[in-house]
């Protein structure tokens, strides 16, 4: 499950990637530019438009899942399903071994699993490890439960009013989330225009979330304002000193 724009410079390694592990792979396009539709399509995704205009991560999640459970036509014959939903963004590749360590977590009393998320920086080869950049895990692996089951229908959420930062699992599976420690390689913030583009959205749209301290770890060493080292009275909320170490 994946909802993607713009991503054809990853798309295809994050697919095939995912491919070992999923039989099916369902793709939300948000208005791409590229050609990441045709590379999905390429590799046999299940490709759909998505029929909406501006920024609403669980309006386009809850849509793509609906999507899903009807191509699927999984009958559950109790409450739930032994199928799994593996969700990651475009720009996020399964790191090698990852599919076996995911298939041996996927027990039958779990219900989802959070993946740690290592953040390439500058270089392939290369990731980011100060503050929440080397300890930070996301639920991305989720069974498919029935709209019957006792946690009821689930459904993904945004925490906040601005519509972003919405969880990769549904938000009532949230407070059943196991450890699994196959790696997500997330590749949209390797290169300095990406961050510096990045944080220029993220700012013009929700610059005054106070949660993410402004998105200024985004760009720490890569703009004046935020530099490497910390600084009196610039320290950052999240991270920083900026460090990083091979992969």
């Amino acid at each position: 499950m994946l909802r993607v724009k713009d991503e054809a410079r990853w798309i295809e390694r994050v697919i095939r990637s995912l491919q070992p592990l999923c039989e099916r792979i369902f793709v939300m396009d948000d208005h791409s530019t590229d050609n990441t539709v045709a590379l999905c399509e390429a590799l046999g995704c299940e490709v759909y438009p998505s029929p909406f205009e501006g920024v609403n991560e669980s309006r386009d999640k809850n849509w793509l899942l609906t999507k899903i459970w009807s191509a699927a036509r999984i009958e559950i014959r109790g409450p739930e399903s032994h199928h799994f939903i593996v969700a990651v963004d475009g720009d996020e590749e399964l790191e090698v071994g990852g599919c076996a360590k995911i298939r041996a977590a996927c027990k039958p009393t779990v219900h989802a699993l959070a993946l740690p998320i290592v953040y390439l920086w500058d270089r392939p080869d290369q990731i980011r490890c100060d503050g929440i950049y080397g300890k930070f895990t996301r639920g991305s692996v989720f069974r498919m439960i029935s709209p019957f089951h006792a946690f009821g229908n689930p459904r993904f959420r945004t925490r906040e009013s601005s519509n972003f930062h919405c969880g990769s699992i549904p938000f009532d599976l949230m407070r059943q989330v196991a450890k699994c420690d196959a790696r997500l390689l997330h590749y949209g913030y390797m290169e300095k225009s990406d961050r510096l583009r990045k944080y220029d959205w993220y700012r013009a749209l929700d610059g005054n979330n106070r949660i993410e301290d402004g998105y200024r770890h985004m760009v720490q060493g890569d703009v004046p304002e935020v530099p490497a080292e910390w600084r009196q009275g610039i320290e950052l909320m999240h991270a920083g000193p900026l460090e990083l170490r091979p992969l």
